[in-house]
């Protein structure tokens, strides 16, 4: 690549980086703006929360490294009593920003005014803890499991099918899992609190009552399952797509093989195309969008042929 060459696509690149920057920054601008109006209706309408926080969460898509959209977010799930969210999103501005006054502040308020668990939200089974004199009121803690089962129910009942879809975005299935990593909790804990109460009574019928949460919590590991494919398989294909390209090139601009081409690497590359089809038809045929997993697969194609097309005249 000459001099020139170089410079024109460094002159592109920094002119997309601009763009992206100045479509974020635009995007900001809205979402505080939202929010401002939010609070000056004192968040009696939750439909302008929901356009602040989609489009902070669209700045972040445009440019991932400025705080400001990370510690608007968090504001806003801890408003809605979002604690682990909350925490996630001011963590994540202070990756960028180590001294953010704004998440320090934030995460420093919710240490000292988050709000305790009433007794009927935390786990029996650690509440009960020393023995006593007193005998435990067993019909008292089924009642309190029940009503933890069916908070869990409702709550994942509420979820969006796309809160939980395959995505292919990192960042969402990243925020996808710590929602996922919240809710295992919740069942690990609900889990020992059936254990303790089961020492004394038969809750076959809570165990009943707790299979939609545990089918939702399947669903969602099949996704995030899903997902981290997905993302490895466009990962794949850049990588092989970039090899190949490069090779090319310099296959191309000389009269004979380059000493240092790799046919091993080529050979590696055709097996994988086998398996990556396989794979794309797997997921296309469970009803995935492989659009542009597809659209990678294709140029891919289209190079290795053009390689043996290359190779079939040395």
């Amino acid at each position: 690549m000459d001099l020139s060459t170089l410079a024109k696509l460094q002159k592109k690149t920094a002119s997309v980086a601009r763009q992206r920057h100045d479509v974020s920054a635009d995007l900001i601008s809205r979402g505080f703006s939202a929010l401002l109006t939010a609070q000056e209706e004192d968040f009696a309408n939750r439909e302008r929360l929901v356009e602040a926080c989609e489009l902070l969460l669209e700045a972040i898509r445009y440019q991932r490294s400025n705080p400001d959209p990370y510690v608007g977010v968090g504001y806003m799930y801890w408003l809605v009593g979002e604690y682990q969210e909350s925490i996630a999103y001011l963590q994540e501005a202070l990756i960028f920003d180590p001294q953010n006054e704004d998440a320090r502040t934030l995460l420093d308020q919710m240490s000292q005014n988050r709000p305790q668990a009433r007794p009927d939200e935390s786990s029996i089974s650690q509440n009960i803890t020393e023995p006593d004199d007193t005998e435990p009121d067993y019909d008292e803690l089924y009642d309190q499991t029940e009503a933890q089962i069916n908070r869990l129910v409702q709550e994942v009942s509420s979820f969006s099918p796309k809160d939980f879809g395959v995505r292919t975005e990192r960042f969402a299935i990243e925020k996808m899992e710590r929602k996922y990593a919240g809710l295992l909790q919740k069942q690990d804990q609900l889990l020992a609190d059936l254990q303790f109460v089961e020492k004394e009574i038969d809750c076959d019928e809570l165990r009943a009552r707790l299979r939609p949460f545990n089918l939702f919590l399947e669903r969602c590991r099949l996704s995030l399952s899903k997902s981290w494919q997905q993302v490895e398989l466009q990962q794949i294909l850049n990588d092989h797509n970039i090899w190949i390209r490069k090779e090319l090139i310099r296959i191309s601009r000389g009269t004979q093989l380059p000493d240092d081409f790799s046919q091993k690497r080529f050979e590696h590359l055709l097996e994988d195309c086998d398996a990556l089809a396989d794979q794309l038809d797997a997921l296309e045929q469970e009803g995935h969008d492989v659009s542009g997993l597809v659209q990678s697969y294709e140029q891919l194609a289209t190079q290795v042929n053009n390689m043996q097309d290359l190779l079939d005249q040395y």
